[in-house]
């Protein structure tokens, strides 16, 4: 008898731990999904001397730019920052984990492509036909507008929710900067309230400050993701797309 309360005991025991652990996970997932995640860019552009053609060297140095994301009330915090070259820098809680800087990056990349490259194999050509044949039937139209649709709903979802760019700017004379304005004018209606630019049209120059927040929930991308894989067209157009590949290959 004794030992059947003991084994009662531990059995009790464990069950609590894993209802706990359980407990916890389940608070952590609901948090990544439903916490906001934040962003904010910020960037300037000074060069005021400017010249009679633009100059991308010039260009480069001038500008500064941030950008950066934070989650759980700045407990996770990501940035890209650019100041004459590019770093990356992750913190969690208290800690700084810098993730190298422009040129350490493209070295890294540079000998990561060259390990990864495969040798080069004959391949078959594909069958035109078939793809043309493929893309046409209204399976493959239908899937591609549900693609279009929910990723430019999701895409609605990414962007800033305020934003500003305001200063002057020129591009090397009056027909370069009137192209400019034109092109401002077009989307007059997007960048109403958000844009104020006072142009320079004698040279090229930029006095510029642009700004951006927004927030997203990753259960959007889940949603959509979600959306996506329950349409029976886009099934059909991903699994014959895996076919025509394969054939190919």
């Amino acid at each position: 008898m004794t030992g059947t309360l003991i084994l009662l005991a531990i059995l009790k025991t464990i069950g609590s731990i894993l209802l706990g652990i359980l407990a916890v996970l389940l608070v952590l997932l609901l948090l990544v999904l439903f916490v906001p995640v934040h962003y904010h860019a910020e960037g300037r552009l000074r060069d005021q001397e400017g010249g009679q053609t633009l100059d991308p060297g010039r260009v480069k140095e001038a500008l500064q730019a941030e950008f950066r994301v934070f989650w759980l009330f700045h407990l996770v915090r990501f940035s890209v920052s650019w100041k004459g070259e590019r770093s990356v820098c992750l913190r969690i809680l208290l800690f700084r984990i810098p993730l190298g800087k422009q040129g350490e990056l493209e070295k890294q990349e540079k000998e990561t492509v060259k390990k990864s490259e495969p040798e080069k194999q004959k391949r078959a050509k594909p069958d035109i036909g078939k793809i043309i044949s493929f893309l046409g039937t209204d399976e493959t139209k239908e899937a591609i507008h549900a693609i279009l649709e929910k990723s430019g709903q999701l895409l609605g979802r990414l962007l800033p929710t305020k934003w500003k760019l305001e200063g002057s700017a020129g591009l090397g004379g009056p027909e370069g900067t009137g192209m400019l304005m034109e092109v401002e004018g077009i989307l007059f209606p997007i960048l109403c309230g958000h844009v104020w630019v006072t142009p320079e049209f004698e040279k090229y120059s930029a006095d510029l400050d642009f700004s951006a927040k927004g927030s997203v929930r990753l259960i959007r991308f889940v949603l959509t993701a979600a959306a996506l894989f329950a349409d029976r067209n886009i099934r059909t157009l991903i699994r014959r797309g895996k076919a025509l590949t394969r054939e190919a290959i």
